[in-house]
C-alpha cells in the first residue's frame, strides 16, 4: 500500500493518479481512510474521487455515495480544509465537484435521488454540462417526472446565456437535447412553449452514448420531421 501512495500522491499523470487512489480503497475495503487522506489536499480529493469511477464493483462502488452526495449540495464544504501549502479556491472547488459528479453517476443505487441532485444543480447554474452528462447515464426508467420538467427548464435557461457562436460544442448539443428530452414531461402548454424555445436553441445533431456496463446504447429511436433536411 506504501507504493500505491507514493504513485498517488507523486504521479504526474491524472489517470495513473486515479486508479492508485481506487487501488488503495479496494485493499482497505472500505474509502474512510483513503477519504482522509486524500481530503488534505484538493488536487488529491479529485483524484481520489475520480478514481471511484474506475472500480469495477459496483455495490463497492455505492459505499462512497453517502460521502459523495452531499458534495452536490447548495454548500459542498463536507471535505478538510486543505493543507496550509494548497488553496481551495474556485477552480478546486469545481474540480471537486466535477469529480463527484462523476463518482456518483457510476453507482446504481439509488438512481432517483441521484437524478434530484444532479437536477437541483442544473436549477443552480452549477456545473451544468457536467450535471448534463450525469443524468444521460441514468436509465430512463429512472427519470422522476417532476425532476424531468425542472431539469428541461432549467437546461433551456442555460442554453440562453450560451453564444451563438459556441452553440456547436459537444457539451451544449447534449444539452438541449437532453431537455428536449424531459420536456415532454411537462404539461402540454408548458412543454409546447420549451419546445419553441429549443427550436431556436438547438442544432441538428444527435449524440448518442454506450450505457455503462450494458452492450446497448441510451438513444434507441431518432425522430426528426417530416420534410426537414436531417
Amino acid at each position: 500500500r506504501h507504493r500505491l501512495e507514493e504513485l498517488a500522491n507523486n504521479s504526474p499523470t491524472a489517470e495513473l493518479r486515479q486508479a492508485e487512489w481506487a487501488s488503495m480503497a479496494l485493499a482497505d475495503g472500505i474509502f474512510d481512510r483513503v477519504w482522509d487522506e486524500s481530503s488534505k489536499s484538493p488536487r488529491n480529493f479529485g483524484d481520489m474521487l475520480n478514481g471511484i469511477a474506475l472500480l469495477n464493483d459496483a455495490s463497492f462502488r455505492a459505499k462512497a455515495e453517502d460521502r459523495v452526495e452531499p458534495l452536490l449540495k447548495e454548500q459542498p464544504a463536507h471535505w478538510h480544509e486543505p493543507s496550509q501549502h494548497e488553496n481551495l479556491d474556485k477552480d478546486s472547488v469545481d474540480n471537486i465537484r466535477r469529480a463527484a459528479i462523476r463518482a456518483l453517476v457510476s453507482m446504481n443505487d439509488h438512481p432517483k435521488a441521484t437524478f434530484a441532485t444532479l437536477t437541483a444543480l442544473i436549477s443552480r447554474g452549477e456545473d451544468v454540462p457536467e450535471a448534463a452528462q450525469g443524468l444521460r447515464t441514468i436509465p430512463t426508467t429512472s427519470w422522476p417526472k417532476k425532476e424531468q420538467g425542472i431539469a428541461a427548464t432549467g437546461l433551456v435557461t442555460w442554453a440562453k446565456t450560451i453564444p451563438a457562436s459556441d452553440r456547436t460544442t459537444p457539451n451544449y448539443i447534449e444539452a438541449v437535447q437532453l431537455a428536449s428530452d424531459f420536456a415532454g414531461a411537462l404539461p402540454s402548454s408548458q412543454s409546447a412553449e420549451l419546445r419553441n424555445d429549443l427550436h431556436s436553441l438547438r442544432v441538428p445533431v444527435f449524440i448518442i452514448h454506450t450505457i455503462r456496463e450494458q452492450m446497448r446504447y441510451d438513444t434507441t429511436r431518432l425522430v426528426v420531421k417530416a420534410g426537414e433536411p436531417f
